[in-house]
Protein backbone atom coordinates (compact mmCIF):
# COMPACT_ATOMS: atom_id res chain seq x y z
CA UNK A 1 0.00 0.00 0.00
CA UNK A 2 1.34 3.41 -0.99
CA UNK A 3 0.99 6.20 1.57
CA UNK A 4 -0.62 9.39 0.36
CA UNK A 5 1.88 12.18 0.07
CA UNK A 6 0.24 14.37 2.73
CA UNK A 7 0.63 11.62 5.32
CA UNK A 8 4.39 11.55 4.63
CA UNK A 9 4.64 15.22 5.63
CA UNK A 10 2.34 14.74 8.62
CA UNK A 11 4.25 11.66 9.82
CA UNK A 12 7.52 13.61 9.59
CA UNK A 13 6.00 16.42 11.67
CA UNK A 14 4.95 13.92 14.34
CA UNK A 15 8.41 12.31 14.34
CA UNK A 16 10.15 15.68 14.71
CA UNK A 17 7.78 16.70 17.51
CA UNK A 18 8.74 13.57 19.46
CA UNK A 19 12.46 14.17 18.85
CA UNK A 20 12.09 17.75 20.14
CA UNK A 21 9.93 16.73 23.11
CA UNK A 22 6.87 18.60 21.83
CA UNK A 23 3.24 17.57 21.83
CA UNK A 24 1.66 17.11 18.42
CA UNK A 25 -2.07 16.42 18.56
CA UNK A 26 -4.49 15.68 15.78
CA UNK A 27 -6.89 18.62 15.70
CA UNK A 28 -10.54 18.21 14.91
CA UNK A 29 -13.37 20.63 15.48
CA UNK A 30 -16.72 18.86 15.18
CA UNK A 31 -19.10 20.86 13.04
CA UNK A 32 -16.31 23.07 11.70
CA UNK A 33 -14.60 22.30 8.42
CA UNK A 34 -11.31 23.78 7.31
CA UNK A 35 -9.42 23.67 10.60
CA UNK A 36 -5.70 22.79 10.52
CA UNK A 37 -4.65 19.13 10.88
CA UNK A 38 -2.35 19.42 13.87
CA UNK A 39 -1.62 21.38 17.02
CA UNK A 40 2.06 21.57 17.98
CA UNK A 41 2.76 22.51 21.59
CA UNK A 42 6.29 23.09 22.80
CA UNK A 43 8.89 25.66 23.71
CA UNK A 44 6.14 27.75 25.33
CA UNK A 45 4.15 28.10 22.12
CA UNK A 46 1.04 26.62 20.54
CA UNK A 47 1.10 26.40 16.75
CA UNK A 48 -1.60 25.13 14.40
CA UNK A 49 -0.31 23.31 11.33
CA UNK A 50 -2.13 22.32 8.15
CA UNK A 51 -0.09 19.66 6.36
CA UNK A 52 -0.27 19.24 2.60
CA UNK A 53 1.46 17.08 0.02
CA UNK A 54 4.45 18.63 -1.76
CA UNK A 55 3.24 21.80 -3.51
CA UNK A 56 -0.27 21.16 -2.19
CA UNK A 57 -2.51 24.14 -1.53
CA UNK A 58 -5.24 24.62 1.08
CA UNK A 59 -8.85 24.45 -0.05
CA UNK A 60 -10.78 27.74 -0.15
CA UNK A 61 -12.57 26.93 3.10
CA UNK A 62 -9.25 26.17 4.80
CA UNK A 63 -7.84 29.51 3.66
CA UNK A 64 -10.81 31.35 5.19
CA UNK A 65 -10.52 29.48 8.50
CA UNK A 66 -6.74 29.90 8.70
CA UNK A 67 -6.95 33.64 8.00
CA UNK A 68 -9.67 34.03 10.61
CA UNK A 69 -7.54 32.18 13.17
CA UNK A 70 -4.57 34.43 12.39
CA UNK A 71 -6.73 37.55 12.75
CA UNK A 72 -7.52 36.34 16.27
CA UNK A 73 -3.84 35.92 17.14
CA UNK A 74 -3.23 32.24 16.35
CA UNK A 75 0.02 31.08 14.84
CA UNK A 76 -0.92 28.94 11.84
CA UNK A 77 1.29 27.36 9.21
CA UNK A 78 0.57 25.46 6.02
CA UNK A 79 3.50 23.08 5.52
CA UNK A 80 4.00 20.89 2.47
CA UNK A 81 7.54 19.57 2.88
CA UNK A 82 10.04 18.23 5.38
CA UNK A 83 12.42 21.17 4.95
CA UNK A 84 9.83 23.64 6.28
CA UNK A 85 9.23 21.39 9.27
CA UNK A 86 12.96 21.41 9.94
CA UNK A 87 13.00 25.24 9.65
CA UNK A 88 10.14 25.50 12.14
CA UNK A 89 11.92 23.31 14.69
CA UNK A 90 15.16 25.25 14.13
CA UNK A 91 13.31 28.44 15.06
CA UNK A 92 11.80 26.78 18.10
CA UNK A 93 15.06 25.29 19.35
CA UNK A 94 16.86 28.60 18.93
CA UNK A 95 14.38 30.08 21.42
CA UNK A 96 12.90 32.27 18.75
CA UNK A 97 9.26 33.15 19.01
CA UNK A 98 7.70 31.72 15.88
CA UNK A 99 5.96 34.28 13.71
CA UNK A 100 4.17 33.93 10.39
Amino acid sequence: MVKNLESIVEDYLIKQAKIHNCLCYKFTAPGRRGVPDRILIGFGQTIFIETKKQNGKPRDQQIVVIERMKQHGAIVYVIDNKEDIDKLFNQLTNNSEVKQ
